[in-house]
């Protein structure tokens, strides 16, 4: 099992242009969720949503329209083309189709499904649809705000801005208005994982993101498993069987670390091995040529000895007479 992806944003009535790049508007947003006709070309065949929750997401695009009209900020000028009218969030399951079970992805649609009515309010939750037609299964949510005079109230709705508007209210600064944003939104992250990835084995982050080794990522997933199969059971033997999950992995890493000098103290004594072979090699090879050095520099045996034995002016001497 992987990590969890949750993933939301606001959307204006008609769309907006920034660096360069244009955000689609509420209505493309549901003709997507939808799968409206040349709303949906990154999907190769299209199929029919699965209507979950809510009204059709294409009724939902014209009641937004005709409700944006009547909004205005706080100078009493229309926001009608600017105004947020959208918060649309997408849950992915992280297996493949194909490959995940199709009874938990079910379940965990209909995890998804009571998180957000819990979290965001039925009131608010307008529509939620499931798609099977792409990689991964994942599920749509739309969601709108209260209207508070002719504003639309998304500090009430979205955890982001409700942090944002909170910031500004006691003066804070550009940078801790955005702290405090991001703050909230790893908040979000974190009560979804308790209240429905750690249900179905979901890890809180990828590997990636943390920078983990495939050894670290594959142990947490170990560890994962083991929630998912502890939800619901007592805590004692939820720690209980964290604690021999432990020991496990820690004998393992230790086998494998034993295992490792192991290797590397073979490696040393075959080393040794090699450098003892050679150094006798060059013993017999040094030996050999001294003893032969030693044959050819021995004097040769006189022919007649006692001659040799007599001094050098004696045999003059001789001579001489």
């Amino acid at each position: 099992m992987g990590a969890q992806f949750v993933h939301m944003e606001l959307w204006t009535v008609r769309g907006s242009q920034r660096a360069g790049k244009r955000r689609w508007s509420a209505r493309e947003i549901l003709a997507e969720m939808s799968r409206e006709p040349g709303a949906c070309d990154h999907v190769g065949k299209p199929e029919e949503p699965i209507q979950l929750y809510g009204v059709p997401p294409m009724q939902l695009a014209g009641e937004l329209e005709r409700a944006a009209v009547t909004l205005k900020d706080t100078r009493g000028r229309s926001t009608a083309s600017r105004a947020r009218v959208l918060l649309a969030a997408v849950y992915s399951y992280p297996v493949e189709r194909g490959q995940a079970d199709p009874a938990d992805e079910t379940a965990w649609a209909r995890d998804v499904l009571a998180f957000n009515l819990k979290f965001f309010g039925s009131e608010n939750v307008r529509t939620i649809v499931a798609h099977t037609d792409e990689k991964f299964f994942h599920v749509h949510v739309a969601v709108t705000a209260p209207v508070c005079g002719t504003r639309m109230a998304w500090e009430e709705v979205h955890p982001g801005v409700a942090a944002e508007t909170g910031a500004k209210l006691v003066e804070a600064t550009p940078k801790q208005i955005h702290r405090a944003y991001k703050s909230a939104m790893r908040d979000f992250q974190d009560l979804y994982h308790r209240e429905v990835a750690v249900k179905h084995g979901q890890a809180r982050m990828g590997p990636n993101r943390r920078r983990l080794s495939r050894e670290e990522w594959h142990a947490e997933q170990r560890v994962m498993k083991l929630l998912q199969k502890a939800v619901g059971r007592p805590l004692a033997d939820v720690l209980a069987g964290a604690h021999w999950q432990e020991r496990h992995e820690r004998a393992e890493k230790e086998k494998a670390s034993a295992l490792a000098r192991a290797a590397v103290a073979e490696k040393r004594a075959e080393k040794l091995r090699r450098q003892v072979a050679r150094l006798l090699t060059k013993l017999r090879k040094y030996v050999k040529e001294k003893i032969w050095r030693r044959q050819m520099t021995r004097p040769k045996p006189a022919l007649y000895p006692e001659r040799e034995r007599e001094p050098h002016r004696q045999r003059q001497e001789r001579s001489l007479v």
